[in-house]
């Protein structure tokens, strides 16, 4: 049933344009206090996910996740992003229209799929979920979100000094930054 609800999820993945749109307006406008996702790792991903039908990282429901719930994000600073000329008035005459929340009821789907899995990328999930729902008005479901990926990130050690040789500084440096974000905003 997991696998399904994943491979759903991936056909609702917009085209690789509207894609790498919004992830460059997330990091644009969404990243500039907190930290979410190491940037380059998960362009790396998404470059493979894109250029490639077959490869592990469309089964893994903690990267459809995040990469979904950075979709939602990034939604919220388009009309940011588009020059005041663009002609297209769609979004500023819909205001009421949220483009992210179709990205955010896919990743929903996933968070079950989500709650055993001791992975890095399951906490940033449910983190940016619950950073996405937080102007939303949805302040409830913001708090649910938050506290899950506190206490994954609990569960994970993020809060402890990375001693693990197999991390390379990117990583313990990365896995900081999110601790913190979490631990500030979950406060």
């Amino acid at each position: 049933m997991g696998l399904q609800r994943v491979r759903k999820a991936v056909e609702g993945f917009p085209p690789r344009a509207v894609a790498d749109f919004l992830v460059s307006v997330c990091i644009a406008y969404g990243t500039d206090v907190f930290f979410y996702f190491d940037q380059a790792q998960f362009m790396d991903e998404l470059d493979q996910f894109y250029s490639d039908s077959t490869p592990e990282i469309r089964q893994d429901p903690s990267f459809v996740c995040l990469s979904l719930a950075i979709f939602a994000l990034g939604s919220q600073w388009t009309a940011l992003a588009q020059p005041e000329d663009s002609g297209d008035t769609s979004q500023r005459d819909n205001q009421g229209f949220d483009p992210g929340r179709i990205f955010y009821n896919q990743a929903r789907v996933l968070i079950s799929d989500l709650i055993d899995r001791s992975c890095i990328k399951s906490v940033q999930a449910t983190f940016v979920l619950g950073v996405y729902l937080m102007p939303a008005s949805a302040i409830s479901a913001s708090y649910v979100y938050m506290g899950l990926a506190l206490r994954k990130a609990l569960a994970i050690g993020l809060h402890l000094e990375p001693d693990d040789p197999t991390f390379s500084l990117e990583e313990k440096e990365s896995r900081r930054r999110l601790w913190w974000s979490i631990y500030s905003l979950e406060r």
